[in-house]
């Protein structure tokens, strides 16, 4: 099989594509720069230059492609009130996957997947938790993953066959945002948003990408599925096991109404989504998460932090 990927660099593409290359596949994954044609040549991947927005150029890459997969994202990191921060991840999320489909059509590839994010919706008022079929709900920096579902959708009633797989929050030991996670706790600038006791559906990105890969090789695979692990856990719950692991304090809480003021109201609504969902139907496919809950998953990220002395460097620059 033929495989067109994008965002082969993040921390989801960087697993995935020698996942797939692995497992016998060729990969043509888009790429945008020098640095990410060496990375990707690295990852034994056919880097090829184009855009989300270079039309021509992506449905040159696809020729003789069986399936796209869309996982580019670019989730900001930093934290603040101005939402201009997301607009780019919402343009990828919508124009990127109009144009990605439109160039996929025009390259006669029958298969389209798309990364989607189990916050476009939330437990209902009398309900433990939501699944694939519960209405969206989704927050400002989220309804453009609902519009790419959408889109998506569309190509599925016009012949091609789509899956939607929507993922739990990442981590894993080189994301960003577990390192953000980890070095504020040591540092003691992390606090609990709220009560905490919103629930997380988180999934390490090993394990996500292995759900990419499995879907890739399961046509049957189509639809909409959760990514997430066998556990939702409490933000605080989350929180208090990870500075465990870092023999860090836990972290205090921060009221809600006082963390818009600080972080703005896109990060606070974020922190505090209730999302817990459940992985059913993507396991009767046949696919199982390495680390079923968040206890493993952070016990291995640790485990590679204090492999590598990234944990050490961090715990002296806080002594510092």
């Amino acid at each position: 099989m033929k495989v067109f990927v994008t965002g082969g660099t993040g921390v989801l593409g960087r697993r995935l594509v020698p996942r797939l290359i692995e497992k016998g596949h060729e990969v043509v994954a888009m790429s945008r720069s020098d640095a990410n044609d060496k990375r990707l040549s690295s990852l034994r991947a056919l880097p090829a230059r184009a855009t989300l927005w270079d039309h021509k150029r992506l449905a040159a890459a696809m020729a003789g492609c069986d399936l796209v997969i869309h996982a580019a994202t670019k989730i900001p990191t930093q934290t603040g009130k101005d939402y201009a921060v997301w607009r780019d991840n919402d343009r990828i999320r919508t124009d990127g996957t109009r144009n990605l489909l439109d160039a996929a059509r025009e390259a006669d590839v029958s298969r389209f997947h798309f990364q989607s994010i189990v916050w476009v919706a939330k437990p209902g008022p009398n309900s433990a938790a939501f699944a694939e079929d519960t209405a969206p709900s989704p927050l400002r920096a989220t309804s453009s993953a609902v519009e790419g579902e959408l889109i998506t959708q569309g190509a599925a009633r016009h012949g091609m066959a789509t899956t939607v797989l929507r993922c739990g929050q990442f981590y894993a030991a080189d994301s960003a945002h577990s390192q953000a996670f980890a070095t504020g706790l040591i540092n003691q600038k992390m606090a609990v948003v709220g009560r905490g006791s919103n629930r997380w559906a988180m999934i390490h990105a090993d394990d996500a990408a292995d759900a990419f890969a499995h879907a890739a090789e399961n046509p049957s695979v189509q639809g909409c599925y959760h990514v997430v692990d066998d556990e939702a856990v409490t933000q605080r719950d989350f929180f208090n096991e990870l500075a465990n692991l870092l023999d860090a304090k836990k972290p205090p809480r921060v009221p809600a109404f006082l963390a818009r003021l600080m972080i703005g109201s896109d990060i606070t609504e974020f922190m505090t989504r209730d999302m817990a969902t459940g992985n059913q139907a993507l396991k009767a496919t046949g696919w199982r998460p390495f680390h079923p809950t968040y206890r493993e998953g952070l016990a291995a990220i640790v485990a590679a932090w204090r492999a590598d002395d990234t944990l050490a460097q961090w715990t002296g620059e806080a002594a510092r």
